[in-house]
């Protein structure tokens, strides 16, 4: 296999903060190279330096054996190198085959006039021929799945005759089958001598997909090797310097209450139907389900976004209407949104003004906000849950995504609520921040409070857990307790082969 991409002795430093510290890296063609490490280990920024949005500090960057300069992403991709970002950036409005070839246009001139039914033919020869997915390329981006639209980003970078294919967490909001025919349409890329860095904090797609990995800690390169040649474990330690405590869900869930602390009958709103569940007190309750099955509105519906067109909804037994989340949360609920940075969290405030936001009546007197009283709580909820910061005044941008996470949560521990609702509350983040999130849920049940987690991660789901609902197609299939929360029967009851509610 012969070096296509190489990375010499590169640097970058930051105000306060050593984001490279001369970093080393070869790519091979045909291959799939793992890139991993922590959230601020310096995965961005080695990604945001290789595409040409940043440039290091020094150090050189070669390309097929030749020394290349990568000022800006255009000249990233005229080079071949192209970027599939976490956050995918299309034109919702516009079709797939003008999202591929946006920029490009003038390839397809004819007598001065763009001939769009070339532009056409090209766009479903690379989905086609290159990918090997059928996607009708005059429908517009909005009207396709995720899964599909990730395709439309990797079939825009090929667009540019790209040899590199650098691809941030693709699969972070991606379903089991979705991510099944990714690795699909990744596997037929090195078929075809493409090479591709891949970026992801879920390591079992690291042994599945990947051929070599690379770990960064604190900027410095801590292992590089063959997948082959490593264990899971030992890869963990590498990436966080220590062993990490997994959890035992059968050793350290505690059984939970049998009172119903929280209870759903026949609600019905916008694509699910007649759900009916109770949450029990000191429970963690998992829903799962694929995209669109519905168990997002769940978490709508118990928040005060929505409000239910039928059916009742209970907490200790006695009727409610959530009709805004301020009543949700004077009924003692809290959540945290899976889309942390624009819904969760005030990113140009302090962890101070992030943690106590929801809870500033109780800092009040007069009408003024007692700042001691403020400042105590802070600290002694940021304390009880780690959070690495350089002071309560820090502002949340500058958290780690596991920190940032940490500060969600506990904005709702400040206020003691009887119930919280984590969606997606280890999406994003590393392994580390995941095991120490995992390890809060459990604490918050030992503290009596209620728990529902809704994830995608089936792992997740099932480690924490005490019961699992499994929605599909906008309604309660399965609800899973004991012996029954295994991964098998989560995954066939996502995909709608098992069911156990008539």
């Amino acid at each position: 296999m012969d070096m296509i991409f190489e990375v010499r002795n590169v640097s970058k430093r930051f105000p306060g903060v050593q984001a490279l510290d001369s970093v080393n890296f070869v790519l091979k063609k045909g291959t799939i190279h793992a890139l991993v490490g922590e959230n601020g280990a310096g995965k961005t920024t080695f990604v945001n330096i290789i595409s040409g949005i940043i440039r290091p500090d020094k150090g050189d960057i070669y390309l097929k054996g030749k020394k290349v300069r990568v000022n800006t992403p255009a000249q990233a991709r005229m080079l071949g190198i192209s970027l599939v970002p976490q956050i995918l950036n299309l034109c919702q409005d516009m079709t797939v085959a003008e999202n591929i070839y946006m920029g490009q246009e003038q390839k397809f001139m004819h007598k001065g006039l763009i001939d769009w039914k070339s532009i056409n033919i090209s766009a479903n020869r690379l989905l086609k021929d290159e990918l090997g997915v059928d996607i009708d390329v005059t429908k517009k981006v909005m009207g396709l799945t995720v899964a599909e639209q990730q395709f439309v980003e990797i079939a825009k970078a090929l667009s540019f005759e790209s040899s590199v294919l650098i691809l941030d967490e693709p699969t972070a909001t991606l379903t089991e089958p979705e991510k099944e025919r990714l690795f699909k349409v990744l596997r037929k890329l090195v078929d075809k001598e493409k090479a591709i860095i891949y970026i992801s904090h879920r390591l079992d797609e690291v042994f599945e997909i990947a051929d070599i990995y690379m770990v960064l800690r604190n900027g410095r390169v801590v292992g590089t090797g063959s997948v082959s040649d490593i264990t899971k474990e030992k890869l963990v330690t590498m990436i966080v310097g220590e062993t990490v405590k997994t959890l035992s869900r059968k050793s350290l869930v505690q059984k939970p209450n049998k009172k119903c602390v929280l209870e759903m009958r026949n609600v019905s709103f916008d694509g699910v139907r007649d759900l009916s569940f109770c949450l029990r007190e000191g429970e963690i309750l998992g829903i799962a389900g694929l995209i669109g099955s519905g168990k997002s509105v769940v978490a709508h519906l118990l928040f005060g976004i929505n409000t239910p067109d039928t059916g009742q909804i209970k907490i200790m037994g006695e009727p409610v209407v959530l009709s805004s989340p301020n009543n949700a949360m004077r009924l003692g609920i809290g959540f945290v949104p899976a889309d942390r940075l624009h819904q969760a969290m005030f990113l140009h405030r302090s962890v101070l003004e992030n943690i106590t936001i929801a809870n500033l009546k109780r800092f009040k007197r007069f009408g003024l906000i007692k700042v001691g009283k403020e400042k105590e709580k802070a600290h002694e909820v940021s304390q009880r849950l780690e959070i690495k910061m350089s002071s309560i005044r820090e502002d949340v941008m500058y958290l780690s995504g596991g920190n940032q996470q940490k500060v969600s949560i506990a904005r709702w521990i400040s206020r003691t609520p009887r119930i919280i609702i984590l969606e997606e509350p280890t999406q994003g983040i590393d392994v580390k921040a995941k095991a120490q999130v995992r390890e809060i849920m459990l604490s918050l049940q030992e503290q009596g409070i209620s728990v529902i987690a809704i994830s995608s991660d089936v792992d997740e789901i099932i480690s924490v857990c005490d019961r699992v609902i499994v929605m599909f197609d906008g309604r309660i299939t399965s609800i899973l307790e004991g012996g029954e929360v295994i991964k098998d029967l989560v995954s066939r009851a996502e995909l709608g082969r098992y069911k156990n509610v008539v």
